[in-house]
C-alpha cells in the first residue's frame, strides 16, 4: 500500500518501464482484468479465451500477445465440472500451450 503522497511527490517518482502483455496496454504485467456483465454473454468463454492466449503467446481478438506469459484465472461464476469442460474444448484450440502456464481459481460457491 502507498503513503499518501502529494502531486509533487508523486510526479517526483521513478518506475520501472511498462511491460505490454496484450499489446497495446490493453493488459499490463502485474495488471489485473475483472469483467462483469449479464449472465449469459459469455464472459467466462471470452476470459478463458485470455488466460489461453497469454499463456500461449498467441494472439487475442486482434491484440498481439508479444510472449507467452503465466496467467491465473479466477473463476466465480460457474461449478467446477462446467469450467473444466469449457476449458477442454478451448485447450484444442491453442498449439503448443504449457498447461504450467495458466494457474486456476474457482471461487465458486
Amino acid at each position: 500500500m502507498w503513503p499518501s503522497l502529494s502531486l509533487e511527490q508523486f510526479m517526483l517518482l521513478e518506475f520501472p518501464p511498462q511491460v505490454d502483455l496484450i499489446e497495446p496496454s490493453l493488459l499490463i504485467q502485474g495488471g489485473k482484468l475483472q469483467l462483469y456483465g449479464k449472465a449469459g454473454v459469455g464472459k467466462s468463454f471470452l476470459v478463458a479465451q485470455l488466460a489461453l492466449s497469454l499463456a500461449a503467446g498467441q494472439d487475442w481478438l486482434g491484440y498481439r500477445v508479444p510472449k507467452p506469459a503465466r496467467t491465473l484465472y479466477v473463476q466465480c461464476e460457474i461449478v467446477p465440472g462446467l469450467m473444466q469442460e469449457r476449458l477442454k474444448a478451448l485447450t484444442r484450440h491453442y498449439v503448443g500451450i504449457e498447461p504450467s502456464m495458466v494457474s486456476l481459481s474457482n471461487v465458486y460457491d
